[in-house]
């Protein structure tokens, strides 16, 4: 589905031949732990601590988008020359992802929650996903998150309760694990079991990163839940594909 976003880029791009053609150039580069999060609450178990990923981020003209990535490169050229990159590459799939959010937001697109929140912003951010949590399942459904996120997890658990709480999974040491109360399942081979009574399925914007948003969207659509995005990695494609996303406390 990158593919699909990016050539919705090219699209609105054609009317702005100022930025396709231009010679302004877009900068990616590969953010350290404390540039991308700061001191945040519970920091030992986010993925980019334990080095499971990297954050990247791209600049244009000032406005900034950033990807979550297991492949972390830099790079620099033009719009013309990143409309070039191959979203379905493993290497320049983070360049086009990152470089796709600065481009959203330079236009208007994406206006807000395209940089990650730092030191206290996760912690309020799980706050804030706690009462939305809960305003929308109410008393009734099941939640699935896909993509381990230590705090979304708590509050998720918080506003419902780990019985009413699933969590897939791709990294192996996470899989077969408990956090808080909720056994973390096979993101490869428990999804269409999990899905079984869910209602609302929250993820991770990093699955644009390693290309499974795909199928993860078809097999939720299949089971009529609703699917919301969460994260600043989604940002640009939850924009041009008309995607619902959470993300209360990025910039």
């Amino acid at each position: 589905m990158l593919r699909a976003a990016k050539r919705r880029m090219e699209e609105i791009l054609r009317d702005h031949p100022e930025i396709r053609e231009g010679s302004a150039p877009l900068e990616i580069r590969t953010l350290s732990p404390q540039e991308a999060l700061g001191d945040p609450e519970g920091r030992d178990e986010f993925p980019l601590i334990r080095g499971k990923e990297k954050l990247v981020e791209a600049t244009y003209e000032g406005q900034v988008g950033q990807a979550f990535t297991a492949c972390p490169s830099s790079w620099s050229g033009t719009v013309g020359e990143w409309l070039r990159l191959d979203p379905e590459d493993l290497a320049e799939c983070p360049l086009v992802l990152s470089g796709l959010n600065a481009l959203a937001r330079h236009l208007g697109l994406v206006t807000e929650a395209t940089r990650h929140c730092r030191d206290e912003g996760p912690a309020q951010c799980a706050k804030t996903m706690e009462g939305r949590i809960r305003e929308r399942l109410g008393e009734e459904g099941c939640l699935l998150q896909v993509g381990l996120q230590p705090a979304i997890l708590k509050a998720a658990v918080r506003a419902l309760g780990p019985a009413r709480v699933r969590v897939l999974d791709l990294q192996p040491e996470n899989v077969g694990r408990k956090v808080e109360g909720v056994l973390i399942r096979d993101g490869e081979h428990d999804f269409e079991e999990s899905l079984w009574g869910v209602r609302l399925v929250l993820v991770t914007g990093s699955t644009w990163a390693n290309g499974t948003f795909g199928e993860i969207a078809r097999r939720v659509k299949r089971e009529g839940a609703d699917l919301v995005l969460y994260g600043t990695t989604a940002a640009g494609p939850a924009a041009l594909m008309g995607l619902e996303r959470w993300c209360f406390e990025a910039e």
